[in-house]
């Protein structure tokens, strides 16, 4: 399965999300801090980034800038909703 780093703001959702992403059997990591996400992804490789609807406009385009420099092959998800369309999601970004 496809390791899956998380990107949001709120701590609790955040758990949440990951627990749920783990049950679907993903290997997934979340950072709600700009800093941390940062330096988790320079030393852990992800197939996929997850960027929750309550980051902003300027850090979601920092991320993707540097993240697809580090790893040309990186799938981005927006994801607005409920995670439980998460694991359909991120199959398709796969398929990509």
């Amino acid at each position: 399965m496809a390791n899956v780093l998380v990107i949001g703001r709120h701590p609790a959702h955040m758990e949440t999300v990951l627990h749920f992403l783990r049950q679907h059997g993903y290997t997934a990591r979340g950072e709600t801090q700009n800093s941390g996400v940062l330096a988790i992804f320079a030393i852990e490789k992800f197939d996929v980034v997850v960027i929750g609807g309550g980051v902003g406009e300027v850090a979601r385009k920092k991320f993707k800038e540097k993240f697809t420099h580090l790893n040309p092959k990186i799938k981005f998800i927006e994801h607005f909703g409920e995670h439980d369309s998460l694991p359909m999601e991120i199959e398709r970004a796969l398929k990509r």
